[in-house]
């Protein structure tokens, strides 16, 4: 999944919040199978967005990262 396309799935599960809210975003799992979650009002940092999961936080490029589910 390219930058573009990561932004666009963010855009569009912020307009199905309604208002964006701090705690709206993605569900995802990463390359190497953590699953953890993304913030829609976080900018990405040098083209990565910041992954939460339970080992830790990771920087991540959009195109591996699978999405699971939207959070609003």
């Amino acid at each position: 999944m390219t930058a573009e396309e990561m932004q666009w799935e963010f855009e569009c599960a912020q307009r199905l919040a309604g208002s964006p809210s701090k705690r709206a975003g993605t569900l995802v799992t990463t390359k190497s199978g953590l699953i953890g979650r993304t913030y829609s009002h976080e900018k990405p940092i040098k083209g990565k967005i910041r992954v939460y999961t339970d080992k830790g936080n990771l920087l991540c490029s959009p195109g591996t990262l699978t999405v699971n589910g939207f959070i609003d």
